[in-house]
């Protein structure tokens, strides 16, 4: 692991991940190969996860919309193995109702999620949206899970609300089991406007974004 009580909130040269312009661009090309660096911002040793974070700037051909993918990587071995995939859409063109490109809901997710062996519990995922759109989730389906989709009999012990993208948890199929979950969240207008010229009804999908973690279900100990 790089991160530690030692670089916590400090940066190190290089790129986390190759993100590649998949759909738009004239040719498929790698959007972050000028990052120089990226920053440790968590970790436990205990639980063996880490996060970082990084910025990098690309200029695209045009005000799009292009689809960007990251499909690399492997899984732990507890959820099986396979490959990474995640994938997103940057659109530059303006909305008629904020004058600006749209924002894309942010989602301030832990890596790792605990419920104990034997209990139901919700995981209410929290999300952020500049534009004041509808947010929604939904399981992640084809190339933006690749080996990991909830319709493939992955995180079987979870069910999903979409409308308030919270995750009931029955964690009773296996003591210390780890789940993979992909889920993506989509943001919606709630009146009908136009992004670039090209209208969108209200409660049309504008923009999705991927979010990955990790569920495990420990045998901790009762409280008395």
């Amino acid at each position: 692991m790089y991160c530690s009580i030692a670089t916590v909130g400090s940066g190190r040269n290089g790129s986390e991940a190759s993100w590649k312009c998949v759909k738009g661009c004239l040719v498929p090309v790698f959007v972050n190969v000028n990052q120089t660096s990226f920053q440790c911002t968590g970790f436990n040793l205990a639980q063996k996860w880490e996060r970082t974070e990084g910025v990098f700037k690309y200029t695209f051909p045009g005000a799009g919309p292009f689809e960007v993918e990251y499909s690399s990587g492997a899984w732990i071995a507890e959820v099986g193995g396979g490959s990474w995939t995640l994938k997103t859409i940057v659109d530059l063109r303006d909305r008629s109702d904020t004058g600006a490109p749209n924002h894309s809901p942010i989602i301030p997710s832990k890596p790792v999620y605990f419920i104990k062996y034997g209990c139901t519990g919700d995981i209410v995922l929290p999300t952020i949206d500049e534009d004041n759109d509808n947010v929604t989730c939904r399981w992640s389906v084809g190339n933006e899970c690749s080996s990991i989709c909830h319709h493939n009999g992955y995180a079987q012990v979870a069910t999903l609300n979409e409308e308030t993208c919270t995750l009931t948890i029955s964690a009773n199929l296996k003591i210390n089991d780890s789940y993979a979950v992909a889920i993506t969240i989509e943001d919606r207008p709630k009146t009908s406007i136009t992004i670039g010229g090209s209208p969108y009804a209200a409660g049309t999908v504008i923009s999705s974004v991927p979010l990955q973690f990790i569920l495990v279900t420990p045998d901790m100990p009762s409280r008395n």
